[in-house]
């Protein structure tokens, strides 16, 4: 209780410090600054009483405030201090909210913040710090200047300012939750601004507030900022990770329309159980714990029957850890069918973290769902498969099933004997499965040796001949699904499994395999695919006579090979895909041209088409490129001697001349290789009295060459010249 003392004390103050206050004016920085220290000095540095200071503190609030745009920055930081002194000091701090508020508002909240100096701007929010701490809900009338200011200051240019925003902005709203959700939306723009930036700190306090902005908001703006906070959970810092978790696990208890979010919430934490640090793993685990008794709970009559008749974990249950209790386990269940849409295209994603993080949740929702993954299988399946051809090691690695796959088939192998004849094309269809899904090269051994037991229990004389019995149900499997490859499908590793296991039996199935090749290299499919098929196909026709071409009717599909496989991949696209794949069908031409697997007369009749492409690809950027075009214009015009037409051949050499200009030696040499060649080709149709000018063109810019730097270059012209004269 105040005392008579104390009530004279007020007035006594405010007396001594009227000279003070009319130096506030004083033109001289100097002399403001005094009569500010003066009144700091003679109020919240002196043992007032409580109720003298709030006298004070009113008889003094609305010269300070003007303080506050004193143009020296000593004098602001003097008033920022005296203020935020008399606000922890009084008894009533919210008696200063009408002036105060709107002059905060004024300095910090307008379009252009007043305050320069940025250490004031973090005082000031301090300062508005203090005032939600001791003012409450007493705050609520001034929420549009919250707000107001609390837009501005989050994504101040000062890291600082940003997280002491972002620390009152959680504050305030837990302190007028009632009011807070009116405006609460409006603060997320500045938020999500914020949430990514440079400082691990920044990015924890943007995260937090986020949270504290949906919690408290009307909840109609949470598929706003899911996304990022998704990116959050990549983030290289934990603490922005654990800060992550922590809200989420916050909205999955206490967000009022939390039930219509579980969908897109329990993918989120539960990415948190597959944190690589322990901490935010046990963290996601008791919040986890939490969410799904919360939930058992709520729903105690719908899980009555589960609830008393509880099964035990499945016999095979394996999750190196605690099982999950019947609410998560039933969360994830009633929410599968929602997951794994989302699931199956993350798991695609060309980020390999992305991809990494998709294939740990998938487990943990594989071991919550047990059993009622079965309804799901076809979906499952299709993600799997996809996720065990990924190039990344961290995403595919099931050495340990592939493992217990081949003991199962050696086991049924072992038991059925001559009898598995019955089963024989299904263990073929798991073992092909098995060396494309493999990572390991024991593993794949272990297959193929398996593939040989298989041969040997029905008598057959070895996997060639196993592969005869079931070639047509093998290519058949796999063309059912063809026109779905991509680059991650598992069909066209078994495919190429299938080619060059088989050896001379492929040769025995063109009808079937050549339309199957067509689809997969269609210049529309993905350029990834097409390369890993062209690939295929360069080993196969190195070997044409042992493979494609083992029966001699390889010939016969010159005009599908060349036209439909080969011709139209030749063709100029754009981006480093489509010229890897050029590239490799170039090595597959080569590779065709070279084996001399087709009659001469039948590379004539598309000899203008390919030669046109052969000549775009001697421009190509790839240095391989152009000279497996060389070496494939060589293998041309050694096939088709003294056959191609006059016009045809003077097309040819001119662009044979400028790769002798090349900047890679062994396209030079490779050049002059195909130009000697070039003049074996001109029979008794090529017309030397009317092809003179050529003829004489190509000779002199051949003997420019014999004085190259290059001596190996030297010696090929000389050796060309002299072989044309003789």
């Amino acid at each position: 209780m105040a005392t008579a003392s104390d009530d004279r004390a007020a007035p006594d103050v405010l007396k001594s410090l009227a000279r003070h206050l009319n130096c506030l004016n004083d033109d001289n920085k100097s002399a403001r600054k005094r009569a500010l220290e003066a009144v700091k000095r003679d109020t919240i540095e002196q043992r007032l009483s409580s109720g003298a200071l709030q006298e004070l503190f009113a008889g003094l609030l609305k010269t300070l405030l003007k303080c506050l745009s004193d143009p020296a920055e000593t004098c602001r930081d003097s008033t920022i201090q005296i203020i935020t002194g008399f606000i922890r000091s009084v008894p009533k701090p919210e008696d200063s909210l009408p002036y105060l508020m709107p002059a905060l508002a004024q300095r910090l909240g307008g379009k252009e913040i007043l305050e320069p100096a940025e250490e004031l701007r973090l005082a000031l929010v301090e300062m508005l710090s203090l005032l939600v701490e001791v003012c409450g809900r007493q705050l609520a009338p001034y929420l549009d200047d919250m707000i107001k200011i609390l837009q501005r200051t989050i994504t101040d240019p000062f890291p600082e300012v940003k997280k002491e925003s972002c620390k009152c902005t959680i504050s305030f709203a837990q302190c007028v939750p009632d009011h807070f959700h009116l405006q609460a939306e409006s603060l997320l723009k500045p938020l999500l601004q914020t949430i990514s930036h440079q400082h691990s700190q920044v990015r924890v306090c943007a995260t937090q507030a986020t949270g504290a902005a949906i919690r408290y908001s009307a909840g109609k703006n949470v598929d706003d900022v899911l996304s990022h906070l998704a990116q959050r959970l990549f983030d290289d810092s934990p603490r922005v990770r654990k800060a992550v978790t922590v809200v989420v696990g916050d909205w999955l208890l206490h967000l009022p329309d939390r039930y219509s979010y579980f969908h897109k919430l329990i993918p989120l934490l539960l990415s948190s159980l597959s944190d690589e640090i322990p901490e935010i793993r046990s963290l996601a685990e008791d919040l986890w714990k939490q969410i799904g008794s919360q939930w058992e709970k709520e729903n105690e009559d719908d899980l009555k029957d589960k609830m008393d008749f509880l099964l035990p974990a499945p016999a095979l249950y394996t999750s190196g850890g605690e099982r999950p209790g019947l609410g998560c386990r039933e969360l994830v269940v009633r929410n599968l069918s929602k997951l794994l849409p989302a699931v199956g295209r993350d798991i695609g994603d060309w980020l390999v973290q992305t991809r990494v993080k998709t294939a740990q949740l998938l487990r943990v929702l594989l071991l919550h769902a047990e059993d009622h993954c079965t309804q799901h299988l076809q979906s499952l399946l299709t993600v799997l498969y996809h996720t065990c051809v990924d190039p990344e090691p961290d995403v595919r690695t099931q050495a340990l099933y592939l493992d217990q796959l081949l003991v199962c088939v050696d086991a049924v192998l072992c038991v059925c004997q001559v009898d598995c004849d019955v089963i024989s094309l299904q263990l073929l269809k798991v073992l092909v499965s098995v060396q494309s899904l493999a990572s390991q090269q024991q593993q794949h051994n272990k297959a193929e040796e398996s593939v040989r037991s298989l041969s040997e229990a029905q008598g057959l004389s070895g996997a060639c001949e196993l592969y005869r019995q079931h070639m047509a149900d093998l290519l058949q499997w796999l063309s059912d699904s063809h026109h779905t490859w991509t680059s991650y499908s598992i069909q066209k590793t078994q495919l190429e499994i299938i080619a060059m296991q088989s050896g001379p039996v492929v040769g025995e199935f063109l009808p079937t395999l050549l339309p199957l090749l067509k689809s997969c290299v269609e210049p529309s499919r993905d350029p990834e695919m097409r390369l890993h098929i062209f690939t295929m196909l360069s080993k196969l026709l190195l070997d044409a006579s042992n493979t494609l071409d083992s029966q001699g009717g390889f010939g016969e599909y010159m005009e599908m090979v060349l036209q439909d496989l080969l011709l139209p991949n030749l063709v100029w696209r754009s981006g480093r895909s489509a010229a890897a794949v050029r590239t490799a069908a170039l090595s597959c031409l080569l590779a065709v041209l070279h084996g001399a697997a087709f009659p001469a007369e039948r590379i004539v009749s598309v000899e203008e088409t390919l030669s046109t492409q052969l000549i775009s690809a001697l421009e190509e950027d790839s240095k391989l490129a152009r000279l497996l075009a060389c070496r494939s214009l060589h293998s041309l015009l050694k096939l088709t001697t003294q056959q191609l037409s006059t016009d045809s051949l003077n097309k040819i050499y001119p662009e044979l001349l400028k790769r002798v200009d090349d900047s890679s030696e062994d396209v030079r040499l490779e050049a002059l290789k195909s130009l000697s060649t070039w003049f074996s080709s001109l029979g008794k149709n090529y017309d030397t009295h009317s092809c003179r000018p050529h003829l004489e063109f190509l000779f002199q810019q051949l003997l420019l060459y014999m004085d190259d730097p290059d001596t190996k270059v030297q010696d090929s012209v000389l050796g060309k010249t002299m072989d044309t004269f003789a």
